[in-house]
This record gives C-alpha cells, structure tokens and sequence, in this order.
C-alpha cells in the first residue's frame, strides 16, 4: 500500500510511472464503495455461518 500511494502521489514518482493524484472526493468515493462491499461480504458471511440455517444441497 505503501508503494501505491507513493507512485500516485510522490512527485518524481508521478513523472517515472505517468500518474496523477486521485482527487480527494474520486478517492473517498473509491474508499467508501470499499467499505460498503466489505461490510456487505461480512454480513452475508455471519449469515451463512450461523447455526441452524438450512443450506440447499
């Protein structure tokens, strides 16, 4: 994660690799769809595990 943040926003490391700074809004909207997703897969994880509830065979 270290070396994504620095390609992205480390000036000479913009220049090697040809990027740009997400802007601050394009980057809290990916961060928060990632945050809904994982919170979606945890639910329906606790559902599936949960005891007593029948699974199609």
């Amino acid at each position: 994660m270290v070396a994504q943040v620095s390609i992205t926003y480390l000036p000479p490391l913009q220049t090697i690799f040809r990027t740009q700074a997400v802007p601050l809004l394009d980057g809290l909207l990916v961060v928060g769809v990632g945050v809904v997703l994982f919170a979606i897969i945890a639910i329906e994880k606790q559902i599936r595990l949960r005891p007593g509830v029948m699974r199609a065979a």
